[in-house]
């Protein structure tokens, strides 16, 4: 299943990046940021260069390499393309707020380093989402620690000063429930396959509801059972299982499988609970109000703004329209909305991933205030949400209000010989790792070479 975004962490990084293993002093102080890491091919090397050397100067570069389990320290650590653009944002948004938010950024910088897990992903949240207000109409300052009400003040060519709320809506509980109970499912199938070695097994499971713990523990007891009592599982083939539609499917295309591995991909969505949307609903009213008690109206010339930041997997059409109901309904100081999805996307055209920056503008009562002005730091601006779809050959199937999760690994069959190129295994999309199998002489195991592949194409800064 290739979707335009997937979800969760990075994987196969076979040393550090940025740098070699330090052997004395000046090496450590003359490595190079970039060394190791996937870059992407349109964006200049200087530019990246700088943004990563931000980071460095700011947060140190001890303190990037060491253990943690901060989201910030394993971006750092990880070399895929994913994580450069995640951190070439960081970066960038540092940037451009350090002219006139020195002081501040030195308190979040702090706070991420010595924060719990919230309050890290607070700091991080309020450097990327200011640094879209930092541009050409205005200019944005940061507000002094637990400001009631905004979270910046927006500074107008013409003088006039507004206001800006900053709101981080995640991942919500059932996102979250969705995928802990995913990966247990992918860990007990793995477990099977691993005492019951098939060259090859494939699974995509659907729900039209929301699963209970009971339907995902019928799904993991029937997946291992089904396993363990081996049996065929042609693609195509298909099983009920509770709410669950189990389907068998085929190898990935150009998969040329070797078969002293298992293969496998591990394919589960499920329909959105049906209170997704009104904990988001809920969530915005108490925001509304704090902001509306703490902020006056704006005068002509000035906006009062709110910026919400949505998860990858909200459908964000359904919650503009609520938005321009509810306030018209109950009035508000605000004078725009900003609805804010950043995800890292696939053009399905390109094969190109990059960070796409969805806003939806919610313009509320009269016109005599300036529009917001946003830019993203890197990565395009769209007015169209970023799609979750299956792929199934020339087929594209929307899947808007599932939660969807995709795992697997691809051992492909390679052959080195002297004076030719292997092959080299294919990309199959988020989550599934392609590995190349290399056959030497006799040596019928072969040597296997795995890519710098995310499971994931979740933000982690934001997700910590």
């Amino acid at each position: 299943m290739k979707t335009s975004r997937a979800t969760r962490d990075s994987n196969s990084v076979d040393r550090p990046c940025g740098a070699r293993a330090y052997k004395n002093l000046l090496s450590a102080l003359t490595s190079d940021v970039l060394e190791g890491r996937q870059t992407p091919a349109d964006i200049p090397e200087a530019e990246l260069r700088a943004a990563f050397e931000r980071i460095v100067s700011l947060f140190k570069d001890g303190w990037l390499r060491a253990d943690s389990p901060g989201a910030l320290q394993a971006l750092w650590k990880r070399c895929d393309i994913t994580a450069t653009w995640e951190l070439f944002w960081l970066g960038t948004s540092l940037a451009r707020l350090a002219p006139i938010n020195s002081g501040w950024l030195a308190g979040q910088v702090n706070i991420v380093k010595t924060g719990q897990r919230n309050e890290r992903i607070g700091s991080l949240f309020e450097i990327l989402a200011l640094a879209l207000f930092s541009g050409s109409a205005h200019d944005v300052v940061a507000t002094r620690k637990n400001q009631p009400g905004y979270d910046g003040t927006l500074l107008f060519n013409g003088g006039h000063v507004g206001r800006v709320s900053l709101k981080n809506f995640a991942r919500s509980f059932y996102q979250k429930q969705f995928d802990t109970n995913a990966a247990t499912t992918l860990s007990q199938f793995k477990a099977a396959l691993g005492a019951n070695r098939r060259a090859w097994l494939g699974i995509a499971a659907f729900s039209e509801t929301y699963p209970s713990d009971a339907d995902w523990g019928s799904l993991r007891e029937h997946l291992t059972n089904r396993i363990t009592a081996g049996g065929s599982a042609d693609a195509g083939q298909s099983e009920q299982v509770g709410p669950w539609s189990l389907v068998y499917t085929s190898p990935p295309n150009d998969a040329s499988l070797h078969a002293a591995y298992s293969s496998y991909t591990v394919q589960i969505a499920a329909k959105h609970h049906r209170n997704e949307s009104k904990n988001v609903e809920d969530s915005f009213v108490k925001a509304l109000a704090n902001f509306d008690e703490h902020v006056q109206g704006s005068v002509n010339g000035s906006t009062n703004a709110m910026l919400i930041r949505l998860g990858e997997a909200f459908f964000v059409p359904g919650l503009a329209q609520w938005t321009r109901d509810y306030v018209d309904r109950v009035g508000t100081h605000l004078d725009e909305i900003l609805l804010y999805q950043p995800a890292i996307a696939l053009n399905t055209t390109t094969s190109g991933t990059s960070i796409v920056h969805h806003m939806t503008l919610v313009k509320i009562g009269n016109t005599h205030h300036p529009v917001l002005s946003a830019s993203a730091p890197v990565g395009t601006v769209a007015g169209t949400p970023t799609r979750t779809i299956l792929i199934a050959g020339k087929r594209e199937i929307p899947l808007q209000h599932y939660h969807v999760f995709q795992r697997g690994e691809v051992y492909h069959a390679g052959e080195m010989q002297i004076g030719k190129e292997s092959s080299l295994p294919m990309d199959f999309g988020p989550g599934i790792i392609a590995h190349n199998v290399l056959r030497i002489l006799d040596d019928n195991d072969g040597i296997v070479f795995s890519p710098r592949h995310p499971l994931s194409w979740d933000l982690s800064l934001l997700n910590d």
